[in-house]
């Protein structure tokens, strides 16, 4: 006998062992009718149809947190159709009458609407999960899930802002979790870089650098970079800049409306460094912008007085811009230094006017 084919036995016989001996350990827990370990024991075993098969037959002697978290896994780890287990378990429970809140129902219904995403059916899942978030007896983290969820569905529906808004609410939300999801919950950071850039919407990238996830080695450099570059007015003052080739693959012919959203966050830079005065002059608009006439930037700022992104009017006549009100963002680590100066400045002056009347 070839070597090959002895190390093909042996393994073989490994693997039929391995199945033996778990089978035999599973089929003494249910014997023992330790239905929490048993369920344990078909989360670590989604795809083994004897342990589901046992599943169905005591389904109705679980505790219904369990048989939540056991469909759970078995829907995301099973590509067939999964009506006949959701059906089962959503009665089972409901005839219990211990899920007073609906907690564990709503984690299968999560789980299942999860599996219709992947599969492109999409009737009905946002009408759905509208409901879900009505229900505030949910624990916290099915609420934190119910962001997942809504991330994958408008990520599916390329409704970009609520793509990226629910996406980032989970990423935050998930950090004062400490259980386990049961489903796959994974955001690739990357993705959500890329949203924000095509949304129509978004515009405070700090808030997303600032993110722990955002200086992770799976980032792609570029991406990041582009963001940066978008942030600090690198891209504003440039006459024709690259966009990062996974935008450019995934949408094409996007640059003109990312050239706008760059313009965008410019006014609303020069805005911010002009906060203490609330005015800034069309001259110093149209070098930070890098444009050529009036016309392009006062349409610019209608633009951004439209979206809410400045609040406040234009003086065409006298050729500046005042403002009352900035969207508000998160501030990146020289803006926070900036801001401490300013508050230390503050002090100072106050102390000293308090010291000249006591004089």
């Amino acid at each position: 006998m070839h070597n090959q084919q002895k190390t093909f036995l042996f393994i073989t016989l490994i693997n039929f062992t391995n199945k033996y001996m778990k089978n035999n350990e599973f089929y003494e827990l249910v014997k023992k009718r330790m239905w929490y370990d048993v369920g344990n024991a078909i989360i670590e075993n989604a795809t083994n149809g004897d342990f589901i098969k046992v599943f169905f037959e005591n389904i109705n002697k679980i505790h219904h947190s369990t048989i939540a978290d056991v469909t759970m896994k078995i829907i995301d780890s099973n590509k067939n159709d999964n009506n006949l287990l959701l059906t089962n378990a959503l009665e089972v429970i409901d005839l219990s009458d211990l899920d007073k809140s609906k907690n564990s129902q709503t984690r299968i219904l999560i789980s299942y609407a999860l599996y219709l995403i992947k599969n492109n059916k999409l009737d009905n899942i946002e009408v759905q999960l509208f409901e879900f978030m009505k229900n505030k007896k949910l624990k916290r983290e099915t609420h934190v899930l119910l962001s997942y969820l809504a991330f994958r569905l408008y990520e599916k529906m390329e409704n970009w802002d609520n793509c990226v808004s629910f996406a980032l609410k989970f990423i935050k939300d998930r950090k004062n979790i400490k259980s386990n999801f049961i489903v796959n919950t994974e955001i690739d950071i990357n993705d959500v870089f890329i949203y924000a850039v095509v949304s129509n919407n978004f515009f405070d990238f700090t808030q997303l650098l600032n993110l722990e996830e955002a200086k992770s080695e799976k980032t792609n450099k570029e991406l990041v970079n582009f963001l940066k570059n978008m942030i600090n007015g690198n891209l504003a003052r440039s006459n024709k800049f690259e966009i990062p080739k996974v935008i450019e693959t995934k949408f094409n012919g996007i640059y003109n409306f990312i050239k706008e959203k760059v313009f965008l966050i410019e006014i609303v830079n020069v805005c911010h460094a002009h906060i203490q005065k609330r005015e800034v002059s069309f001259k110093v608009l149209i070098e930070s912008l890098n444009l050529k006439d009036i016309n392009s930037l006062i349409y610019l700022l209608i633009k951004a007085l439209g979206m809410e992104l400045v609040c406040g009017w234009i003086d065409s006549e006298n050729e500046m811009f005042y403002f009352d009100k900035l969207m508000t963002k998160e501030l990146n680590e020289s803006e926070l230094e900036a801001l401490k100066n300013t508050f230390v400045e503050l002090r100072d002056k106050v102390r000293k006017t308090v010291e000249m009347l006591k004089l």
